[in-house]
């Protein structure tokens, strides 16, 4: 890999969902990923366990012109 490819490798923000004992495992999360800037930096929101939540939070980016999407997990 060339340099610019580890640059853009490095500036994404990701977070990871880990095993929540409390909850279900047929409990759905949901996870909104935007891009940041121009910089096509991509990162992500939530976990949002009530799906409004998230719609909420992906209308939000979307309205401040960012590119934004919503994924649901164990759904």
């Amino acid at each position: 890999m060339g340099k610019d490819a580890n640059k853009k490798r490095a500036k994404r923000q990701r977070r990871y969902i880990f095993h929540n004992d409390s909850s279900a495992e047929d409990t759905r999360i949901h996870l909104v990923y935007y891009y940041k800037n121009e910089e096509i930096v991509l990162a992500s929101d939530g976990p949002f366990f009530k799906e409004s939540d998230a719609v909420n939070k992906m209308k939000e980016h979307l309205l401040k012109g960012r590119c934004a999407w919503m994924v649901a997990y164990n759904g």
